[in-house]
This record gives C-alpha cells, sequence and structure tokens, in this order.
C-alpha cells in the first residue's frame, strides 16, 4: 500500500502542493486530474523519488505487486548517446534488466546496435 501524509511543496516561496494526503491500494490503477499548474506533475515526481517533498511523508510497502512509474515528456539523454549506451546505462541501474529483452524490443522496433 502507498500512503502518502500530509505531503506540501514549495518552490522558492510558492507553494505547489499543500498538505496532499492519501493512500493507493495494491493492485488499483489511480488516475491524478486537475487544472494546469495544480500540482500533478510535481505529485508524481514526488512518488517516483525525483523530488523530495518540502514536508510530510510517503510510505510504500515493499512489494513486487506494487510499482510507481513515471515518464517525463523531457528527454533526459544526449542526442548522442547510442542504443547501445543507453542500455548498458539501463543495465548498470537496474538490478532485474534483462539483456534478452531489451534485444528482443530492438528487433521489434528494427532498430540495430553498432
Amino acid at each position: 500500500m502507498l500512503n502518502v501524509q500530509h505531503i506540501s511543496k514549495r518552490k522558492m516561496f510558492r507553494p505547489i502542493l499543500t498538505d496532499c494526503t492519501f493512500s493507493i491500494e495494491i493492485g488499483k490503477i489511480v488516475g491524478i486530474i486537475g487544472e494546469n499548474g495544480s500540482g500533478k506533475t510535481t505529485l508524481l515526481k514526488i512518488l517516483a523519488g525525483v523530488l523530495y517533498p518540502s514536508k510530510g511523508h510517503i510510505n510504500l510497502k515493499q512489494d513486487r505487486s506494487f510499482n510507481i512509474s513515471y515518464s517525463s515528456d523531457h528527454d533526459y539523454f544526449y542526442n548522442y548517446f547510442t542504443i547501445e549506451q543507453l542500455i548498458d546505462f539501463y543495465q548498470s541501474q537496474f538490478d532485474d534488466f534483462v539483456q534478452e529483452r531489451a534485444e528482443a524490443m530492438l528487433d521489434f522496433l528494427i532498430l540495430i546496435v553498432k
């Protein structure tokens, strides 16, 4: 279970999130909706560990069936990275990285590693 308790986030002196509290049970799929500038992306970044809350706590029961995913609209890799360099990077970052799965995806996308 994910428990978010009274998290707040400020950027400089401007509040982005204020006293946000909720729980999500394992197996649930949740969508976040709100107006532009309401803090949706900031909340997702906090849940994914990209940002830290200014206040509050997040408790996540460590269970393999509970995952938090966040996909940014920014490209964090330089354009000069080769596919092979990206695969090497991901393999160094994730213990459960499967080389064969990456190669199968390259074949599916018809990408060639040089």
